[in-house]
């Protein structure tokens, strides 16, 4: 199991690389290789960027490979995935999986009864394997278009 652990303002040139290196390099169904389309969804994706959500205390958790960040992923106090991004040398090694059931794990323990985000069409799929359903409409996100998806959480009956 990929050590997790919140992410620091040191880690933010790293964060950057991986987000980047994972949307231009494993998100072509999304942005089909339109430098456009990509630079529309980068563009608040660097060490500036991510060291300001940080300081407004995001909660930005990291899952750890040999070679530096695996995934990195960031949710709301208001049960919002706000991104799930895997680096593409680690994709298929489990960083994902253990990232995204870390932060479930974490907004479950903080109340939140569902969790929501919107997927690219990239990574749909494996949200639906992850047990969350889609919720509604496409829409737009940046500068391409991504599905609304809720995960239940806290059973309803407790």
């Amino acid at each position: 199991m990929p050590e997790i652990r919140q992410a620091t303002l040191e880690d933010a040139n790293e964060i950057s690389n991986v987000l980047i290196r994972s949307i231009t390099e494993l998100c072509a169904a999304d942005h089909l290789d339109d430098p456009e389309l990509i630079k529309g969804w980068i563009e608040n994706k660097s060490p500036e960027h991510i060291c300001q959500w940080l300081k407004e205390g995001a909660h930005m958790r990291l899952s750890l490979a040999n070679e530096g960040i695996g995934a990195v992923g960031c949710y709301s106090t208001d049960g919002m995935i706000q991104l799930l991004y895997v680096a593409p040398d680690a994709r298929g090694q489990g960083h994902s999986s253990a990232l995204l059931q870390h932060m479930e794990n974490e907004m479950r323990d903080k109340g939140v009864d569902a969790a929501r985000l919107v997927s690219s069409k990239t990574a749909q799929d494996y949200y639906l394997k992850q047990g969350w359903e889609i919720d509604g409409e496409r829409v737009v996100c940046y500068t391409t278009d991504g599905q609304p998806m809720r995960k239940q959480l806290i059973s309803s009956n407790t």
